[in-house]
């Protein structure tokens, strides 16, 4: 069996390098091109996003862009909620709950954080204080959900 093609012109090599070509093209485009748009859209997603807070309500940008930028205004703000997730062994006779989730509802923009056990102190002290801060300018209780 011969793995090489022999032609009888040079016209008809031409025809099917640029048969080749095209393929080539055709899988750059449909492979290589989509695969790095995940990787940048990954690592904007994935950047930590910096909430700040105001006399008007709570600011952030989305996925990391500085010209996405959300305002969530304090009257706009509908509930404010809170999910306990996963179980973990604290002793040997103690469960915790290893995450907390937390879910600010205002309508046109959600606003959702987690805490994990043992997450270092300041980010601990972060989101008690952003906690806080959120009651005392809505008067919205911290509603516990439950999993089902």
């Amino acid at each position: 069996m011969c793995f090489f093609m022999f032609y009888n012109n040079v016209d008809d090599a031409r025809q099917v390098g640029g048969f080749w070509l095209v393929v080539a093209g055709l899988s750059f485009v449909l492979l290589v091109i989509p695969g790095v748009w995940a990787i940048v859209r990954q690592r904007r997603v994935s950047r930590p996003t910096i909430v700040t807070a105001d006399e008007d309500g709570l600011r952030w940008t989305r996925f990391g862009l500085p010209k996405s930028g959300v305002l969530l205004r304090w009257s706009d703000i509908r509930s404010f909620a809170t999910l306990r997730t996963g179980m973990a062994r604290i002793s040997k006779q103690k469960f915790d709950f290893t995450q907390h989730i937390f879910v600010v509802d205002g309508g046109d923009f959600t606003l959702a954080w987690y805490v994990k056990y043992g997450s270092p102190d300041a980010e601990l002290q972060a989101s008690d204080s952003l906690t806080h801060l959120i009651f005392v300018r809505t008067g919205l209780p911290l509603r516990e959900l439950a999993q089902t």
